[in-house]
């Protein structure tokens, strides 16, 4: 598939503003929209990086280091005509040419077996958990006027089960060799 060049990568942007309230890094790889197929690749590989507690870039950036709480620090996005994946490292800015590089480290070494086990533990989180229909109407609302019309549970479901680890890795294999607009954002 075309992985072509992000748009506006390379760039790399200083914000510094007394009003905020913690320093943050963020990396941001804009590019063209592709098949639904592609995109729940892409947010499948943001969910399996930082999407859990137990996730190797939270491993690295929580346990090791103590540096941040949250999760789900990855994520892609669908915008219209565009896709957006977002890397957001809420750090010290002192630390912010050490996170960057913790992070391609982290997609560097990502193996199968932990692609498989966040592949699993999503089915089982699918299968077990229950929508509320006020997040599910959002969603479908998101959907008709983003990417133009609804998905349904069974579709979406069914392109996430059946994710190849060749499509995964060769998103993180873009990512790798992609050039992010860089953002870097601190209070001082």
């Amino acid at each position: 598939h075309d992985l072509s060049v992000p748009l506006g990568a390379g760039r790399k942007e200083r914000v510094h503003d007394p009003r905020v309230g913690r320093d943050h890094l963020f990396l941001a790889y804009p590019m063209r929209s592709r098949s639904d197929r592609e995109l729940a690749a892409l947010s499948f590989l943001a969910e399996v990086l930082a999407g859990q507690k137990d996730s190797p870039l939270m491993q690295q950036l929580r346990e090791k280091r103590g540096w941040v709480y949250e999760q789900g620090l990855c994520r892609a996005s669908e915008l219209p005509d565009a896709w957006l994946f977002m890397v957001t490292l809420p750090v010290a800015a002192e630390h912010f040419a050490e996170v960057e590089a913790i992070y391609r480290d982290v997609l560097t070494e990502l193996d199968a077996k932990t692609v498989r086990e966040c592949q699993r533990a999503s089915q089982l989180a699918r299968r077990t958990s229950f929508e509320c229909p006020i997040n599910a109407c959002m969603e479908v609302v998101d959907e008709v006027t983003i990417v133009g019309r609804p998905m349904s549970y069974g579709e979406a479901d069914s392109i996430s089960d059946s994710l190849t680890l060749d499509e995964i890795f060769g998103w993180r294999d873009y990512l790798l060799g992609a050039e992010p607009l860089v953002c870097e954002v601190t209070n001082k």
